[in-house]
Formats: structure tokens, C-alpha cells, sequence
């Protein structure tokens, strides 16, 4: 309880008095987009995997499978018999790989009825995951019980989740469930269109987790690449142009993980497409040719001092990269830029080169709402804050998602500091505090503004002294997440005294005099 008051304390001097909306538990339907879905799931004999299949195609969220660590006999009675001893004793086996949570909103929750309840691995999930905050929506098959205790019992380990209407579908006829599925969907969840198909937003995560040489993610985004729809052939392609962009290595290390992956698909008697192979290329001189595609792909002829003062790199874009990679037709050039956009997205210092990939990519079709969802998706893998991110704010103060978490509250200094995170293009309110406030930049990009004065880009690093009674606004770059310490200096007396949204036109000028 004296954690809860203290945090409850600093949030209210912080950002006036801001407090978290409980959600209704057991509410009936949440709206949210398909990259903010997660649909994982235990199966022993692989019919919740495909009532999660089902999910997955209808909300096109990502399909995560729950695995013990030591697997259950493969034999049904003696599968029955350590069940049922597990259950029993309340065990909760330990879990063969586990899943960052953090960006995901909804968490459909997939398992068998196991003597009346759920299969103590979807148990171990729910226990040791975080999901405060988050809407819980179960599912099971069964093999004539029903639902029996299932989803009273996800109730009781979701006590803080908002957990909505459970269904359960009968293992022997899941197939032939759609109408059933669909119904029970179209009740509790409403999916707004995202700007990315599932194969785009797929190669997106392919890419930016490649560029970073995170292995594991990266092991996830390709099962759900060819479970979208992507060929073996399209995937392979993408991860050896991205070599041009992140290096030899990680771009081998990623082909290294999918060869292992098809295998391992191919094991369990997954089928993957294998897809077309690129045609030859065009006879003749590859920088010709090369640098023919170069000016159609960009929209005009490139040139720069670089290119004159280093020949040799013109002289490698144009023949290597746009004549020997670009020049491959099995993949168009949208599709190109898109991996090329996302993978620079995800790296640092590469801005200017992801700026200009971003024009090229609009010239060959990619739209603003495109590009706007991949730098979105890229921003959480770039954030480097070392403090916790807290909880969300839930307030007509901020534009979008922000989160607080409160650090400090030093109540002999009259002092508090909290660590404050701006999604990307989120803003507060222009607002005043009548001690003043000191903001110390931890992670991304940002901007501080005055009244009456020219905006500031923020960097970790930077401090900025807020003066006493000075209205002003900060946030997040258009591109960027990003943090900050606030400090609050005489907590008990500071208050925070609200004003209007920033607008668009302003949020607008102070990017573009940067």
C-alpha cells in the first residue's frame, strides 16, 4: 500500500493529478489493430493450434505457441494420467521459450480442456507473464466436456486483466467451426484496417530484427512471414539484399536461422511454398543496367560529391546493388524498399539513409500510412532507456500513448522524478508549472518548445530547465520514441495548470525547423 500511495503522489504532481481508467473485467468488445494482437495457445494433438490458425487469419494477429519444456507423452492415456497429476498438485511446468509482451493489447489465450480446465503449461503463461492491464480472451477445444471450469479459472489467474467472453469448439469438428469462430469473434474483438497487409508487415519484421541480429524475434517474424503467406523463396530473397544494408554477417546469420527454421517445419510436416526464383539477369555491362534501374527506382538520376570523391562506391551501387540485387525480379521494388526502410528504421545512425530510402520507397508506391506503420513497429526495437517505461496514461493531456513511471519520492528534499515515454508523435498539452521543471533526455527523439519561442530537438543527453510559470509542451520526434526524467523540485507546492492541444500546424513547424 505505501508503494501504491507514493506512486499514485508523484503521478499527481508529475502530470496533474493523471490517473489510470480501470477497464471493466469481462467487458464485451475492444477495438485495436492486427500488430497489437497476440494469439498464444497450448495443443497437444494440434486442434487448438488450429482454432488459433483461424484466429490468426481472422484478426491477422501473431500466432505464438506455448511449449513446456519437457514435452507430455506422446501417447494419449499416459498424457491424461501426468495431467491429471499435475492439476492436481497445482504444478506449473516450466516453459521452452517465452515472449516479450509488452507491445501486444490483446491476448487471445488458446488451450485443451484437461479434466475440466485449462493444460497447466497455459497456466505457467498466464502466472509468470505480466498482464496487468491487457484484454485476455480465452479459447478451448474439447473432446465432449464443454467449458466446464476453463474460463472461470483464466478469471482468476487474469485478476487484473480485462478478460472477455470465452468460446470453446469442439476438437473433433474445429474445422468446420469458421461460422461458429466467426461469430464469437465479430462479439468480441473489432480489428481496424492496418495500413500493412500480414505478408508486408511480415517482411518489415523480417527485416528490422535481421538489421539488429536479434535471432529470436527474428525466428518468430519468419514462422509468421510463411504462416502469412510468404514464400521460402520471397523471405530468402529479402534477407540476401538486406546484407547490402546491415552486412555480411547478420544477413548470414538470419538465412543460417531459416534454413534451420524450414527444416524444422518440414519435421513437423508443415508444407511452405517454395516459390519463384528470379529470372536471369539482362545481359550486358551490370553499372549499365544497373544504373538505368538506379534513375527509374529513385525518379531521377542520383548524384553527390560523395560519388566523386569516392568512384568506387558509385561504381558498386549502381553494378552490385541496383543492377545484381535490384535487378532480381522476384521481388518488385515496393517490396525492396519496404525491407530496405524497415531495416534502416531499425539500426542507428542510418537517418539519412532511411529519410532517403523513405522518397524512394513513396515513388514506388509505398503510401504515408505505410511508411508511418513500419517506423512505428521499428521505434520500440531502437528505445535504449534503462528505467522502467510504468504504466500508460490515461488522459486527454496527451495526444497518444504515453506511459509514467515514478522513480523518486523524496518527501525530506520535497523532491520527485519520474521517467515519462512518448510514443512516437506524442505530445502533451501546452502547460505551465509554477516551481518549474527539469527534464533529463534518456532514449530517442524528441522536442521542447516555449510560448513564443523555437521549438528544441531533444537527444538523450540533453537537460532542459524549465522555468517557472513558462507554458510549454514536449514529446516524442514524428519518428522516434522518446524519454525523459522529469524532476519536479518542491513537489508539495509545484502545481501543473493544464492548457489547449498542440496543434498539427504547430506540432508541423517546430519538426520542420530542425
Amino acid at each position: 500500500m505505501m508503494k501504491r500511495a507514493m506512486a499514485c503522489a508523484i503521478a499527481a504532481s508529475l502530470i496533474g493529478g493523471i490517473s489510470a481508467s480501470a477497464r471493466d473485467a469481462g467487458s464485451g468488445k475492444v477495438e485495436t489493430q492486427p500488430d497489437k494482437i497476440l494469439i498464444a495457445c497450448y495443443s497437444w494433438g494440434g486442434n487448438t493450434r488450429t482454432a488459433a490458425e483461424m484466429i490468426r487469419q481472422a484478426t491477422g494477429g501473431t500466432l505464438f505457441e506455448i511449449k513446456p519444456a519437457k514435452p507430455y507423452p506422446t501417447e494419449y492415456r499416459r498424457c491424461t494420467e501426468v495431467a491429471k497429476q499435475e492439476i492436481n498438485a497445482g504444478f506449473r511446468p516450466e516453459l521452452a521459450a517465452e515472449i516479450d509482451l509488452e507491445k501486444y493489447e490483446v491476448i487471445f489465450v488458446g488451450s485443451p480442456n484437461w479434466w475440466g480446465t485449462m493444460a497447466p503449461p497455459v497456466a505457467t503463461f498466464l502466472t509468470t507473464h505480466d498482464l496487468k492491464g491487457k484484454t485476455v480472451i480465452p479459447f478451448f477445444t474439447h473432446g465432449g466436456g464443454g467449458m466446464q471450469r476453463c474460463e472461470a479459472d483464466v478469471r482468476k489467474l487474469c485478476g487484473k486483466s480485462n478478460v472477455l467472453k470465452a468460446a470453446t469448439f469442439s476438437g473433433g469438428s474445429i474445422r468446420s467451426a469458421g461460422e461458429a469462430m466467426k461469430k464469437w469473434l465479430d462479439e468480441v474483438i473489432s480489428v481496424k484496417p492496418a495500413a500493412l497487409s500480414a505478408k508486408e508487415r511480415s517482411i518489415a519484421a523480417i527485416s528490422m530484427y535481421t538489421a539488429r541480429g536479434d535471432m529470436e524475434n527474428l525466428k518468430t517474424a519468419l514462422n509468421a512471414g510463411l504462416d502469412a503467406g510468404l514464400t521460402v523463396n520471397e523471405i530468402k530473397e529479402v534477407l540476401v539484399q538486406l546484407y547490402a544494408y546491415c552486412g555480411f554477417p547478420r544477413s548470414l546469420n538470419a538465412l543460417n536461422n531459416f534454413m534451420a527454421l524450414v527444416r524444422e517445419r518440414e519435421a513437423r510436416g508443415l508444407k511452405d511454398v517454395p516459390g519463384r526464383l528470379p529470372g536471369p539477369l539482362p545481359a550486358g555491362d551490370s553499372v549499365a543496367f544497373g544504373g538505368t534501374n538506379q534513375t527509374k527506382l529513385c525518379g531521377g538520376e542520383v548524384r553527390g560529391a560523395v560519388y566523386e570523391f569516392a568512384p568506387a562506391i558509385d561504381r558498386f551501387l549502381k553494378g552490385h546493388l541496383f543492377g545484381d540485387i535490384f535487378g532480381r525480379d522476384n521481388l518488385d521494388w515496393k517490396t525492396r524498399e519496404l525491407a530496405t526502410v524497415a531495416a534502416l528504421a531499425a539500426m542507428d545512425g542510418t537517418e539519412p539513409q532511411r529519410d532517403s530510402h523513405i522518397r524512394v520507397g513513396k515513388h514506388n508506391g509505398l503510401t504515408d500510412m505505410q511508411i508511418a506503420e513500419v517506423l512505428a513497429l521499428a521505434a520500440p526495437l531502437k528505445r535504449k532507456d534503462v528505467f522502467p517505461q510504468g504504466t500508460k496514461i490515461e488522459s486527454a493531456t496527451f495526444n497518444g500513448d504515453a506511459w509514467l513511471a515514478p522513480l523518486i519520492d523524496n518527501r525530506n528534499a520535497d523532491l520527485a522524478a519520474s521517467n515519462v515515454t512518448f510514443a512516437p508523435g506524442v505530445r502533451n498539452n501546452w502547460h505551465t508549472h509554477s516551481v518549474g521543471q527539469i527534464l533529463l533526455c534518456t532514449s530517442g527523439a524528441g522536442y521542447y518548445q516555449e510560448r513564443g519561442k523555437a521549438a528544441r530537438r531533444l537527444q538523450p543527453g540533453d537537460a532542459v530547465d524549465i522555468p517557472a510559470g513558462v507554458e510549454h509542451w514536449h514529446g516524442a520526434a514524428p519518428d522516434s520514441d522518446f524519454s525523459h526524467i522529469a524532476v519536479m523540485p518542491k513537489r508539495s507546492e509545484n502545481k501543473t495548470v493544464w492548457g489547449g492541444p498542440v496543434t498539427e500546424a504547430e506540432y508541423a513547424a517546430a519538426v520542420e525547423k530542425q
